[in-house]
C-alpha cells in the first residue's frame, strides 16, 4: 500500500511541475511535443518556427496608395499556426502600417521594413517595401487619351485585341496600385507587333504614348 501511495504522489508532482514549467514561462522550458505545451497548457499560443509575409502588390507602392499584407505562421513541421499578428515598419516616415490590421501606406520615397510578429514570441516575419513617386493618374490618362485611342482604333483585328485585352489589364492593375504589375503590362503592351506596315507605323507611335506611361511609374 505504502508503495502505490508513493507511486501516486511522483506522478502529482511531476504533472504539477509540467503545468506550472508551461503556465509561468511561456514557451521557454517547456517541452514542444507535451500535450501540456501550447494551447493545452497555460494559454500559450502553439511553437510558432516561421512566419512569411506577403503583399497583396508585390514589392512596390506609390506615395499615398495602401496595401494590405497577410502573415502566415507555421510551426517547426510546417502545419499553420493560428496567431495575431502585430505589425509594425521601419522606418514610418516612408511607409506606416495599422499594427492590428497590416494596412500599409506609402509616405515618401525610399525603402522600408514590414514586419508581423506577436507577442511574447521572438520570430517575426519581414517583407521589404520600395514607395516609388508613380503618377498613376497620368499612366490612366495616357491610356483614356482620345489621339491614342484613335491609333489603336485603327489596328488591323488582331493587334487591334490584344492591345485592348492589355489596356484593360493595365487599367485593373493601376487600380490595385500594383506598380510592377503595371510596368510589366506595359512592356507587353509595347511588344506589340503586326507584319501589317500600317499596323507597324501605329504601333510605333502608340509606343511614344506608353513610354510616357512608363517613365510616370518612376521605377
Amino acid at each position: 500500500m505504502s508503495t502505490r501511495r508513493t507511486f501516486v504522489g511522483v506522478v502529482a508532482v511531476s504533472l504539477g511541475f509540467a503545468l506550472a514549467s508551461c503556465s509561468s514561462g511561456g514557451e521557454t522550458g517547456c517541452d514542444p511535443s507535451s500535450p501540456l505545451c501550447g494551447d493545452g497548457g497555460g494559454g500559450n499560443t502553439p511553437s510558432v518556427a516561421s512566419v512569411t509575409v506577403t503583399s497583396a502588390i508585390d514589392t512596390v507602392m506609390a506615395i499615398g496608395r495602401t496595401a494590405t499584407l497577410s502573415a502566415v505562421a507555421e510551426d517547426a513541421n510546417g502545419s499553420t499556426v493560428s496567431v495575431n499578428f502585430l505589425w509594425s515598419s521601419s522606418p514610418t516616415s516612408v511607409a506606416s502600417v495599422n499594427a492590428a490590421t497590416g494596412v500599409v501606406t506609402g509616405v515618401s520615397v525610399g525603402t522600408a521594413t514590414l514586419q508581423a510578429g506577436q507577442d511574447n514570441n521572438s520570430v517575426t516575419g519581414t517583407v521589404r517595401m520600395h514607395v516609388v513617386n508613380a503618377n498613376l493618374a497620368a499612366v490612366t490618362a495616357a491610356f483614356a487619351d482620345a489621339f491614342a485611342q484613335s491609333l489603336s482604333g485603327a489596328l488591323t483585328s488582331s493587334p487591334a485585341s490584344t492591345v485592348s485585352g492589355l489596356v484593360s489589364t493595365c487599367s485593373s492593375n493601376v487600380s490595385s496600385g500594383n506598380i510592377l504589375a503595371v510596368d510589366a503590362c506595359l512592356d507587353n503592351l509595347s511588344a506589340v507587333t503586326s507584319s501589317d506596315g500600317n499596323d507597324q507605323a501605329l504601333l510605333g507611335v502608340l509606343s511614344l504614348f506608353l513610354d510616357h506611361a512608363q517613365r510616370q511609374l518612376q521605377l
